[in-house]
């Protein structure tokens, strides 16, 4: 089906929920900038506790990923997610310890029903309902 920008426009805003756009923004700010500062404060941490810098690297990531992973168990990126309105998740990159990201999936679902494996070169065709004229 062909369509003008215009209508393309006019479909997305007719289908696609409410954002505001003011908020959404002051919220990814706030949050990713939480993220930057939660970060930069466990580095000054392990710097100060005598860490070469590179070692205070690798310390923040792990301690990032570990805090991470205690969010998820304590339900909280669902929340965020759910917040943020998203309909689907898909799974990528994968540690390397798991081989088949298929066995992973249905603790990802338990998480998040419409969680599903991502991989190279997966797209969909995105679906609008149309115009009732």
């Amino acid at each position: 089906m062909k369509m003008t920008a215009q209508e393309y426009a006019r479909r997305v805003q007719k289908a696609g929920p409410h954002s505001p756009l003011l908020a959404d923004c002051l919220w990814a700010f706030c949050v990713g900038g939480g993220i930057c500062l939660l970060g930069e404060g466990l580095r000054q941490l392990f710097l100060r506790q005598g860490a070469d810098a590179e070692a205070a690297g690798t310390l923040t990531s792990c301690t990032l990923i570990l805090l991470s992973a205690v969010l998820t168990t304590l339900g909280w990126y669902q929340k965020l997610a759910a917040k943020a309105g998203a309909k689907r998740l898909w799974l990528v990159h994968y540690s390397p310890m798991i081989t088949d990201p298929e066995e992973e999936l249905a603790q990802a679902q338990s998480l998040f029903p419409a969680a599903e494996c991502g991989y190279d070169g997966k797209s969909i065709t995105l679906q609008y309902e149309e115009a009732e004229e």
